[in-house]
């Protein structure tokens, strides 16, 4: 979801709308952009408002907005807002929420809709009534990057494709780059461990800078996400994630030598 205060300025967004669109922190998404508005690629419908989310609150309806993300690929999503009401101020903050349309989500949502305006109709108010949409909205998003995690350490087809569009290359010479890539992770992960265990921020910025720039514009999410989480992290919490940094990378690197002898076993026999 994302958050806005009563002027529209966004004041925040949630991990799992920051995962759909492919941005690893708040604040790496508000270095490119102002406000999530600047990613709909269907916006003629707010032409007449201040801001996308005053229509939502005029229209008292669900709207279908296509989103691009980080990579390049759209994403269809259904956006409804709530007003949120804090205990100590009489400010109202606005709640937008992006559902990415499938029939499970629309029936989710209609659900939560109707009770909503059950509750509004008998003039009653309670606090939670979203609890069921969001906790099913980001049970949802888990599993799908889940799915993702999944389609990138094995290489799936679907994965592939999407990047090899975006980049606009071949299935081998985007595996070269995949290669090297991962290659890389394998040489500087004994030094990388090692310098974050020891906090010298000095020695190692400028690899984590550099490998997460490489894995966003290689389309490994999972990389991407794992490496924002070593920034930041406590002394005691780093070896932890740096394991699954370390499963990732060894996967991946597995199944690319996997594919690589399974190519030539096929051009040995043809």
């Amino acid at each position: 979801m994302v958050i806005y205060n009563s002027n529209f300025k966004l004041i925040g967004m949630s991990n799992s709308i920051l995962n759909l669109i492919g941005y690893p922190s708040f604040d790496s998404f508000c270095s490119k952009y102002n406000d999530i508005y600047d990613l709909f690629l269907n916006d003629q419908c707010f032409a007449d408002c201040k801001h996308y989310t005053q229509y939502l609150l005029q229209s008292q309806k669900t709207t279908m907005i296509n989103i691009k993300t980080f990579q390049n690929t759209i994403v269809k999503c259904i956006v409804f807002v709530d007003i949120l009401h804090k205990n100590d101020s009489c400010d109202e903050f606005y709640m937008v929420c992006f559902l990415p349309q499938n029939i499970k989500n629309e029936k989710i949502l209609s659900n939560v809709l109707l009770l909503n305006q059950n509750y509004k109709n008998n003039n009653k108010f309670i606090p939670n009534n979203l609890n069921i949409f969001v906790k099913e909205y980001e049970r949802e998003i888990l599993a799908n990057q889940e799915r993702e995690k999944e389609n990138e350490l094995n290489l799936k087809k679907s994965w592939l494709d999407i990047n090899l569009q975006r980049l606009e290359l071949d299935e081998s010479n985007f595996i070269l780059l995949l290669e090297e890539f991962i290659n890389k992770t394998v040489k500087t992960e004994e030094f990388l461990h090692e310098m974050l265990l020891l906090g010298e921020k000095e020695n190692y910025i400028n690899l984590l800078i550099n490998l997460k720039d490489s894995a966003q514009s290689l389309g490994i999410k999972s990389i991407v996400k794992i490496l924002h989480k070593l920034e930041n992290l406590k002394k005691d919490e780093i070896s932890a994630t740096f394991r699954e940094y370390h499963y990732i990378i060894t996967q991946m690197r597995k199944n690319i030598m996997k594919r690589k002898d399974n190519e030539a076993k096929y051009h040995f026999y043809y």
